[in-house]
């Protein structure tokens, strides 16, 4: 294993993305480094040359336009705790971030690190999916857009190219009556996610439920949509969603998990996690949009 490497320092992040072509699978960008650096000290990954991201101080920045906000790639979790006009606008963020692990690594882990790094219990990739986030990709080729909810391809694998870097993820201003919330579960505060859910829900006039997004995290390959919650609460009144109609909610959420077993704990408990997350995430939902 290489136990130094060549530090690159990029200008802007059409220059990064060229150094990356140049020196392909030889080559890594460097966020905010906290998974990176670790996977580097045990020997899991071999570096000969860092493309040093951190100097790119507009990728750092929290953009609001009148109909999308982008966050960009370098934006410390930190960041969306304390960016008002995203709280405002989003606040599953700031309940997101106030939950990820500690405030030393919320003020270094980045969003765009967060979501490359690809696995499955990225606590910023459930809230984002359920927000129908859009990321934008930069090559030496152009930019394309793709869905937050295309972005993951499997365990730590994601759509981005091979001189590919994400530049921010955008969202659209939600439509009006729409509440989105955050649920984890860890065997410590700081600990990766065993499980998470995040739940969306939009009612129109009558107060009826005319969109729903249910979205786990950890107990799949990737994050992962459960359509069949989802078509549960779709058309129901506030009125009428019950105890029994949210227990099938997180009956179907666990049904469309596929957890593994690992030295953390076991693809059963996960399952029955996935279930009380979703069901709690629902109820939340439901009784913010009733206050």
């Amino acid at each position: 294993m290489t136990r130094s490497f060549q530090h690159l320092r990029p200008e802007s992040p059409s220059e990064a993305c060229e150094m990356k072509a140049k020196h392909g699978d030889h080559a890594v960008f460097w966020a905010g480094g906290t998974d990176l650096l670790l996977q580097w000290r045990r020997g899991a990954v071999d570096i000969d040359y860092c493309i040093d991201l951190s100097g790119l101080t507009e990728l750092r920045q929290i953009k609001r336009g009148e109909n999308e906000t982008a966050i960009g790639a370098l934006a410390t979790i930190a960041s969306l705790q304390t960016d008002e006009s995203l709280g405002g606008d989003f606040p599953v963020l700031l309940e997101m971030a106030d939950r990820f692990a500690t405030p030393q690594i919320r003020n270094v882990a980045t969003v765009g690190g967060n979501l490359c790094h690809g696995v499955p219990s990225a606590d910023s990739a459930p809230p984002l999916i359920a927000l129908d986030a859009e990321v934008k990709l930069l090559s030496p080729i152009g930019v394309r857009i793709l869905p937050l909810e295309s972005f993951f391809e499997g365990p730590k694998e994601t759509a981005l190219g091979d001189a590919e870097m994400l530049v921010d993820v955008r969202i659209r201003r939600l439509p009006t009556r729409t509440v989105c919330t955050f649920e984890r579960m860890a065997r410590s505060y700081v600990d990766i996610a065993l499980a998470s859910a995040a739940c969306r829900l939009t009612v129109d006039a009558e107060s009826r439920i005319s969109d729903a997004r249910i979205v786990l995290g950890a107990v799949a390959p990737i994050p992962l949509r459960s359509a069949g919650a989802e078509e549960l609460l779709v058309g129901v009144l506030l009125a009428d969603v019950t105890a029994d109609l949210l227990d099938g909610v997180g009956e179907q959420a666990a049904s469309d998990a596929r957890p593994i077993s690992d030295v953390r704990t076991s693809a059963a408990y996960r399952k029955h996690v996935s279930a009380v997350l979703a069901r709690r995430a629902a109820a939340e939902t439901v009784r913010r949009l009733g206050e």
